[in-house]
């Protein structure tokens, strides 16, 4: 699948670039022209909007995580030091009102470093879905979609750490530069970007 050249160059501008939103920046509203109401699933281009989406997880150099509005986000390799840094710091922005079931999900992820939804047991009032993206949209883990073999969805959580030891990731002299690097990509991606980062 080509990918078309204004998502390439958004992404290689900014380091960042959300999949869907109505006032941002996104791969749905590059691809047809416009800013997309409601779900980019119900649009008439929604499987082209799918198949860049699953390009762009082909591409090694390139993360999804909840970074912006605790949307899907993709992130280029250039930012990753960086997101390293501020998602190991486990700063109070990232840990307060962590609701108890999700500091469980987070210390069994910890301890794991990689742990797939679909096997797990679990208790709880909230699905594990639930809590995961809780987790995601304070980057404490990393979220990765995923097929089952049984053609179920289902979605494993990778801890940071063992992330970075994959990539070879050394974190960066402060949390604060690591922010402002994250910061600056952000206002190249648009003004209003700043705001939607999560600890701002």
């Amino acid at each position: 699948m080509r990918i078309p050249g204004a998502v390439t160059r958004a992404i290689d501008h900014a380091g960042m670039l959300l999949e869907a939103d109505a006032e941002l920046p996104s791969i749905a509203s590059l691809v047809v022209g416009e800013a997309i109401r409601g779900s980019w699933w119900a649009h008439p281009r929604a499987n082209e909007i799918y198949d860049i989406c699953v390009a762009l997880d082909d591409r090694e150099d390139l993360i999804t995580i909840k970074l912006l509005k605790g949307k899907v986000t993709r992130v280029a390799r250039p930012l990753w030091p960086a997101l390293f840094t501020i998602a190991r710091a486990r700063a109070p922005w990232q840990r307060r009102r962590l609701k108890p079931d999700a500091a469980r999900l987070l210390r069994r992820v910890t301890r794991e470093g990689e742990l797939r939804l679909d096997g797990i047991s679990w208790r709880g009032k909230r699905k594990p879905g639930a809590v995961a993206r809780e987790l995601e949209a304070r980057l404490l883990v990393l979220g990765e979609e995923m097929h089952t073999e049984q053609g179920r969805h289902t979605k494993s959580l990778l801890d940071w750490e063992l992330f970075g030891r994959r990539h070879a990731l050394s974190p960066l002299t402060s949390v604060e530069a690591a922010e402002h690097l994250v910061e600056e990509a952000a206002q190249r991606l648009d003004p209003r970007a700043l705001k939607a980062l999560p600890w701002r």
